[in-house]
């Protein structure tokens, strides 16, 4: 169980990093956590923290990264904590985490790393998830997250990790992405995806691609024998809608 902190010792925490990971911890994060007004990072990973992240969370203003992988927490993500003007960081991988994602999220423009894979996340992401122009690591994959990939998604010029996969999204993979030039790895498997393969998607240097399977109208075939690859290399995995393919392809798209 933790035990909140007393009134009397509120002036004295002075710490940075509060790591309480993996210690068998139990109960609900407390209210009064937000009282480590200077802490800047916190680890409360591989845990058994149940309950709702606490509203008073977004009151640690000076908290740059936020560590709560491996619990059982549960309900939607308190509206003050897209109020954190410093936080970079956030994983909250494993959780029971629900409701759907507001576009207040888009107020977090220091967030460079963002992972809230396998929780219960609903609705669509929103568009303003590219207003998070510092954003390098998006991962939202093993959700129930629906609608379209918002075509902001490609003004996330700082990008290179980027996974939906697992949810039910639909539509068109957005056109641009091969602008994305920083773009190393994007996986958007297990979805309902369909329409055109995005051609600009060759421009990019070595990026790992997974769509499969989804119902992607297009057909990529692997090089002729003998072929060499040049710079521009893209790894696939694909299952299109036209013709299914199951083997893992490198090749150039240019």
């Amino acid at each position: 169980m933790l035990t909140p902190p007393t009134n009397d010792k509120k002036g004295e925490m002075e710490s940075r990093v509060l790591d309480l990971s993996s210690n068998n911890l139990r109960g609900v994060i407390p209210q009064e956590i937000h009282h480590l007004e200077n802490l800047q990072t916190l680890y409360m990973s591989s845990n058994e923290l149940s309950g709702p992240l606490p509203p008073g969370i977004g009151n640690m203003k000076a908290l740059q990264a936020l560590f709560l992988t491996g619990n059982a927490l549960t309900g939607p993500l308190p509206p003050a904590i897209f109020n954190m003007s410093s936080l970079k960081r956030i994983q909250l991988t494993g959780n029971r985490l629900s409701g759907a994602l507001p576009s207040e999220i888009g107020h977090m423009k220091p967030l460079e790393y963002l992972n809230m894979k396998n929780n219960s996340f609903t609705g669509s992401i929103p568009s303003t998830i590219g207003n998070l122009s510092n954003l390098a690591y998006l991962d939202l994959s093993y959700n129930n997250l629906n609608g379209s990939i918002p075509s902001s998604t490609v003004k996330l010029a700082n990008l290179a990790y980027l996974d939906f996969s697992n949810n039910k999204l639909n539509g068109q993979i957005p056109p641009s992405f091969g602008n994305l030039s920083k773009l190393a790895d994007l996986f958007l498997s297990y979805n309902k995806l369909n329409g055109p393969l995005p051609s600009d998607i060759g421009k990019l240097s070595n990026l790992i691609l997974n769509v499969s399977p989804n119902f992607l109208l297009c057909r990529v075939s692997p090089p002729p024998s003998g072929t060499s690859v040049s710079s521009t290399t893209v790894v696939l995995t694909i299952r299109s809608g036209c013709s299914p393919l199951s083997e893992n392809y490198s090749f150039n798209l240019n």
